[in-house]
């Protein structure tokens, strides 16, 4: 008579599991769907840009330069960038910068920072 409660607590217990592991990914899958991905790219013609290589835009772009001996400059703020678009750094231009830096956020306010 025990054994039918054990493995209905069992099964219960499995399928609690699976579901929670399928919410979980879900919600990485979601984060994955719309997540911007800010690279800083460099060209002969143009000097220092930055391209968006993720899923959706890169709202609120805000870009600092670094040079080794000076500390983080004011950021920039750019204008959104939309996935596959490139936006010049003009006022950084050719320079030898040390480091870049970028904060932004996705369409749903989560923020990320590439430095």
């Amino acid at each position: 008579m025990l054994e039918v409660p054990l493995i209905s607590a069992s099964i219960s217990s499995i399928s609690l599991a699976v579901a929670t592991f399928a919410f979980l990914l879900s919600r990485r899958n979601a984060i994955a769907a719309r997540c911007p991905i800010v690279v800083f790219e460099y060209t002969d013609s143009v000097g220092w840009r930055v391209r968006n290589v993720g899923n959706g835009p890169a709202v609120n772009l805000q870009v600092s330069v670094r040079g080794k001996k000076t500390q983080w400059s004011e950021a920039v703020l750019v204008p959104c960038l939309p996935t596959g678009e490139t936006f010049d750094l003009t006022w950084i231009g050719h320079l030898n910068a040390w480091m870049l830096g970028g904060e932004y956020s996705d369409y749903l306010g989560m923020r990320y920072n590439d430095c």
